[in-house]
């Protein structure tokens, strides 16, 4: 359960996020109820940190959407000047989205007591990739 635990919901959901990264590909799908209710049994969650419990899944449930997502031959009718201007529109959505995730789970940790804190440390933190076996 630990090793599902880790994989699908804090590497993924926290780790990538935490570090500045958006996920998009890795929250193509809302992640199972089973995995959220793993999280909350292996952190412990009191009735007091359901609300901020909530806030932080509703956070890292939804993949991030720009504003406006041009087609190819829209992309290509636009000029340098335009496509610059829409790349740095979306980027700056993208990095507020990011933000807002960054903020769930800070608020999520605030509410947390020290034993809760070190498992949500342990969850997401980097792991050093396993060696590969010499042929």
């Amino acid at each position: 359960m630990q090793k599902n635990l880790t994989r699908f919901i804090a590497k993924p959901l926290l780790a990538l996020a935490l570090v500045g990264l958006s996920g998009t590909a890795v929250m193509a799908k809302k992640a199972p109820a089973s995995l959220e209710a793993q999280m909350k049994s292996a952190l412990h969650i009191t009735k007091a940190q359901e609300g901020v419990w909530k806030q932080f899944v509703s956070a890292y449930n939804y993949p991030f959407k720009p504003s406006q997502q041009l087609s190819i031959n829209q992309y290509n009718a636009l000029d340098l000047p335009a496509r610059v201007a829409f790349l740095k529109k979306v980027r700056a959505e993208e990095t507020a989205f990011v933000n807002r995730r960054h903020d769930a789970s800070l608020a999520l940790y605030e509410k947390l007591n020290a034993k809760q804190k070190k498992k949500f440390n342990d969850m997401n933190a980097m792991r050093a990739p396993k060696a590969q076996p010499k042929k």
